[in-house]
């Protein structure tokens, strides 16, 4: 096993806000009893057994435990040129006939704030989980133009090759699945409206 479940949360915030950020994050965590993925993994094993027990007992029954939470935070100039340039490198990998490849390296809260030793691929963020919530008006704007250029200059099946190209080799097993692809094809789809 070489992830274990969580749900990854990416804070976006003015880099004179980023200190003021960790700790309301780190305090926000406490008060909720949120920890991280990495804190103890035996623990989120446990846990999601409980989960997964709780949901198929029935209909409508809440788990009173939840998943661990990995915070990032990144700053609003980088994730918007990020949104930007996501366009102009699935296009020049096209060109190219490489791997679509952006950098991404938030400051990540592991067992404390740290960056991680190998940055993200943004792409394959861009493609398949990332998900807006809360976003300010500018930056909503730009996604919904980057996606919309994205999903009507290529086909699906090109998405979908550039989408396990740009993945980790445990999410390239996930998204072979029938469901997960077909998941991917839903959101490529909402992108062309």
């Amino acid at each position: 096993m070489n992830r274990l479940p969580d749900v990854d949360m990416w804070m976006i915030c003015d880099s004179e806000n980023v200190e003021t950020a960790k700790k309301e994050l780190i305090k926000l965590f406490a008060e909720n009893n949120i920890s991280s993925s990495d804190i103890d993994p035996v623990k989120t094993i446990e846990d999601v057994i409980e989960i997964v027990h709780q949901l198929k007992s029935g209909v409508g029954v809440i788990p009173t435990k939840t998943l661990p939470m990995d915070a990032h935070i990144i700053e609003y100039a980088t994730i918007y040129s990020l949104i930007a340039q996501a366009p102009e490198i699935l296009k020049k990998a096209s060109e190219n006939k490489e791997v679509p490849y952006l950098p991404i390296h938030p400051i990540s809260y592991r067992k404390d704030w740290q960056h991680d030793d190998e940055p993200y691929n943004f792409i394959y963020g861009f493609l398949s989980a990332f998900t807006e919530f809360d976003m300010d008006l500018e930056l909503k704007k730009l996604l919904d133009k980057s996606r919309n250029m994205v999903a009507n200059s290529y086909t699906f099946e090109q998405l979908y090759t550039y989408l396990i190209a740009s993945a980790q080799e445990s999410n390239i097993r996930r998204f072979r699945t029938l469901e997960l692809k077909d998941r991917f094809k839903e959101r490529i789809d909402s992108w062309k409206r």
